[in-house]
């Protein structure tokens, strides 16, 4: 159709076929949407007060309605992404007849096959990330190094700076399966003002919506850029 230039009259006619007279009525609140020809969908959300704007999909088979929260960012620099801050793999001093600062894989090879206990051993573990990693923070005792944050360069809720904003007890945990990837999204929940449109339309406001804030994203997720 776009070789044939009727690609616009295409579009024309379903967007005629979507809407009818709707954007005629007094009644109507009309959204601008982007159409990913009729595969997804994405709108302008805002969140809170004052409005913090989020593009999201618009997923009608799906009763979740989550977006990503700076916690998800927030205690994981982007320094921690590099090996050298994986607080998971610890050195230790093997006997002389071996280098004391072979990789992690290499180690766990070793203690699987009984070639070092904790008798040959001559000094107390070191934790790899404490000695290499520039920001200690990265070192922190739970903390798992993973592929770059999917959350970081996504716009995210801060919590604090909304005045209609409260938090609802309990978690979730979503799992989804794509030709992107596998993976979960995690969270808590909040309620909040949420307004369909961006700043400064005439939006749909709905108050006292709940909605997950997710601290944790699946990895395949640092691909899509909403």
């Amino acid at each position: 159709m776009i070789r044939k230039g009727t690609w616009a009259a295409h579009l024309k006619k379903l967007k005629a076929e979507r809407f009818g007279k709707a954007e005629d009525s007094e009644e109507a609140l009309s959204q601008k949407l982007y159409n990913y020809y009729d595969s997804s969908y994405l709108g302008v959300i805002t969140i809170g007060t004052p409005e913090q704007s989020f593009k999201v999909v618009l997923d009608t088979s799906s009763t979740y309605f989550w977006i990503p929260d700076y916690t998800c960012v927030a205690d994981n620099p982007e320094v921690c992404d590099i090996s050298e801050c994986d607080p998971g793999c610890e050195l230790i001093q093997l006997p002389y007849s071996y280098m004391p600062h072979y990789g992690c894989n290499f180690i766990e090879n070793i203690h699987r096959n009984s070639v070092a206990n904790a008798e040959s051993t001559v000094s107390l573990p070191i934790v790899a990330c404490q000695v290499f990693c520039p920001v200690l923070q990265c070192c922190e005792k739970g903390r798992k190094r993973r592929k770059p944050n999917a959350c970081r360069g996504k716009n995210f809720f801060t919590s604090s700076n909304s005045s209609t904003y409260s938090p609802v007890a309990g978690n979730w945990s979503i799992y989804y399966e794509t030709k992107g990837g596998k993976g979960n999204a995690e969270g808590f929940y909040g309620n909040d003002t949420v307004r369909f449109g961006e700043p400064g339309t005439k939006q749909l406001i709905v108050s006292g919506s709940q909605f997950g804030q997710a601290h944790e994203i699946a990895d395949f997720f640092a691909g899509v850029r909403f």
